[in-house]
Order: structure tokens, then sequence, then C-alpha cells
């Protein structure tokens, strides 16, 4: 009895896995404009993606390489007096770069994120993170980029 049940409860996890995988669409890589260059874009990926680690684990670690100190501080404060963002999974989670001014020294990057959104059930979609935009102040140095301001829109 307890094996007819274990087999019912993994043929059901399996059918609602390919379900879930046919409801969404195939990743597509990160949308820019044109004044962002390679290099910039992949820093840019990179502190995204350890800007929202340290926001899941409330640590800073992960992202004081890639930006001051200051923004750091800010970070946690706000981290620790906001409540907590929810940014869903890699794989539905879309970014879009446009730079807002640029500078010989700096530059300003609008970063809008946004979440695909997964069917649920019966004509049910939801999105499995918060949408939101942000401007992130990027100074340029000799030996790559820093991150010197971060601002929410």
């Amino acid at each position: 009895m307890i094996y007819f049940v274990l087999a019912l409860l993994a043929g059901g996890a399996i059918a609602g896995a390919i379900r879930y995988r046919k409801s969404v669409r195939q990743r597509s890589s990160p949308e820019r404009c044109d004044l962002i260059s390679d290099d910039l874009l992949e820093f840019l990926e990179q502190a995204d993606d350890a800007y929202i680690l340290s926001h899941l684990m409330f640590q800073i670690e992960a992202f004081s390489p890639y930006a001051t100190g200051a923004v750091c501080n800010a970070l946690l404060d706000d981290m620790y007096r906001k409540p907590p963002r929810m940014f869903g999974t890699k794989k539905y989670r879309r970014r879009h770069w446009s730079v807002v001014e640029h500078h010989p020294d700096w530059l300003i990057v609008r970063k809008r994120l946004t979440h695909e959104k997964v069917k649920a059930g019966r004509g049910i979609y939801i999105a499995l993170g918060d949408d939101m935009e942000e401007l992130w102040t990027v100074s340029r140095l000799a030996d790559g980029y820093l991150i010197s301001n971060v601002q929410q829109c």
C-alpha cells in the first residue's frame, strides 16, 4: 500500500514538473543599449548577481568587491530596515541595462529587473519575483569599474 502511494506521488511530481517546464519560455540574453560595452555588461551582470546574493543572504561580502564602502553600508541599512525583496529565480529573471547619463569618468546606468510569469494552475500566471528599477552610478577606473551609488526609482 505504501509503495502504491509513493508511486502516485512520484508520478504526480514528474507530471507537474513537465507541465511547469512547458509553460515557460527559454531564457534570453540580457538587454542593453549601444553605449554599454561587453566588459561593462559583464561587470554589471556579475555585480547584480552579487547584489541579489547579498540580499538573499543578508551579508555584504559578495557585493563588496563591486561597490564602494558607502554603497555597501547603505545596502546593509536598507536590507535590515525595509521588507525583503523577492528576486525570484535566475531562469525567469530579465535584466535590461540602459545608460541614462555618461561622462568620461562615470556613467549612470538604469537597471530594470522584470520576471517572466509562469503558469501556476489553470489560467493562473504569476511572477516569481518583484519587478524593480534602480539607477547605478558606475565609476570608470584604470583597472575596471566600481559602483559608487545605487538609487531606487
